[in-house]
């Protein structure tokens, strides 16, 4: 009963607060259209699977998550700022169970070294999600903006063993750039990625390649190490020309602290003569029911705008996560996210850069274990201004959004 009561409250409280952000911007939702930058989405593996069935005397194992939204609303102003002359124009778009994802993990021990391990994503999705280039409500009713079936592997990749306790996989794998995103994190604790973790010029990593793990062991300290040896095509973004890059992540733990770092070096473009690199660091704090945790991520890719001129981005966020019982989760999360490129037409290969972009945004997110497989969750994210640093165009939108995952 009173976990009953406490969702029944929270939900209430969402929606309230909901209103209340919204009242901020009603005296300027005025038109009838919103066209924006990409508001926080994700596009990331799913969290590991606790109740997994498992065949053929434990070899096989199968799990899985599926996630749907409930409820999923953006309402927004947009001002544009043409000769000196500002206009702003507002809209709200509602999306009712608008997102229906599934992700598959299936495993197999071949031998006590050797497993494979395949992850598919199965998807039929639209959303109330604000883009750059689209109006808002676009997404909701062109066909080309919906898609079905199997989209693809998250993971698919061979693993073995050595003497030694070295891990080695090889195939489509999940660099752990950040915290937040390569170990999924966000996933456990905010529905919609932000626009630091589900980045592909920060937080992100999506690549297939060889990776490299071993834990060490020092006094009390643990110290796992990941090298990894990354494709430079399409899978990497950032990247269009083939040539492996490399890459080390490290995440020291001792007590209550933990540390993140990761750096990744290669060149970029077709002649392999422009290299980039990413860089991210970051801490974990956690005592008793309360985490902190904050990262920073960076990257270059020199030439990539014109000749000596580079491609820059930078970002941050910090996070407070407090677990107020076993099945009721309180999360803040403020994020920063830069880019001296326009990342919604950018491709490394394009001639077209609409100058600077920058992001900031709040999210609450209040997460209740209905089960212990399944989880309901309430976020809000309120972007008080989206703006390219020109000043010619500039959002600020609240979306809330209801959703639910199932674990199995």
């Amino acid at each position: 009963m009173r976990k009953l009561i406490t969702v029944l409250t929270v939900t209430v409280m969402f929606f309230g607060l909901t209103i209340a952000l919204k009242a901020d911007d009603s005296t300027a939702n005025t038109g009838n259209t919103l066209n924006s930058m990409a508001a926080p989405t994700m596009v990331a593996t799913a969290a590991s699977t606790p109740a997994a069935m498992t065949f053929n005397n434990g070899a096989t194992t199968v799990g899985g998550q599926l996630k749907m939204e409930l409820f999923d609303w953006a309402d927004g102003v947009r001002t544009t700022n043409a000769n000196g002359v500002k206009t702003k124009t507002g809209s709200t778009e509602y999306s009712g169970a608008g997102s229906n994802t599934l992700w598959l993990f299936i495993s197999h021990q071949l031998s006590d070294v050797f497993s494979i391990e395949v992850e598919p994503e199965f998807d039929a999705s639209t959303s109330a999600t604000p883009k750059l280039g689209d109006n808002i409500g676009a997404q909701m009713t062109t066909p080309s903006k919906i898609t079905e079936g199997l989209l693809g592997f998250n993971r698919a990749l061979a693993k073995y063993t050595t003497p030694g306790d070295i891990e080695i996989s090889g195939g489509i794998i999940k660099p752990i750039f950040t915290m937040d995103y390569g170990e999924e994190l966000f996933w456990q604790e905010e529905y919609n990625g932000s626009k630091f973790a589900a980045n592909p010029y920060l937080g992100e990593a999506d690549a297939a390649g060889v990776e490299a793990y071993k834990a060490f062991t020092i006094g009390d300290a643990s110290l796992p190490v990941w090298l990894y040896a990354i494709n430079g095509n399409s899978s990497n973004i950032g990247s269009i020309n083939n040539q492996p890059a490399g890459m080390i992540h490290i995440e020291p733990e001792y007590g209550m602290f933990k540390l993140s770092g990761s750096y990744q070096a290669g060149t970029w473009d077709v002649n392999k003569q422009d290299a980039y690199q990413r860089t991210s660091g970051g801490i974990e704090f956690n005592w008793q029911g309360l985490q902190l945790r904050g990262e920073y991520a960076s990257g270059r890719w020199n030439n990539a705008i014109s000749a000596g001129n580079d491609e820059l981005s930078q970002g941050w966020y910090a996070k407070a996560i407090y677990k107020v019982t076993p099945w009721f989760k309180l999360v803040y999360d403020y994020n920063v996210a830069y880019m001296n490129f326009e990342t919604f037409f950018d491709n490394f290969a394009s001639t077209i850069d609409g100058g600077p972009e920058k992001y900031i945004t709040h999210t609450l997110a209040l997460d209740l274990n209905i089960t212990d497989s399944s989880i309901l969750m309430l976020q809000i994210d309120y972007a008080y201004q989206w703006a390219k640093t020109s000043g010619e165009d500039s959002l600020s939108f609240i979306r809330p959004t209801l959703a639910y995952r199932i674990t199995f």
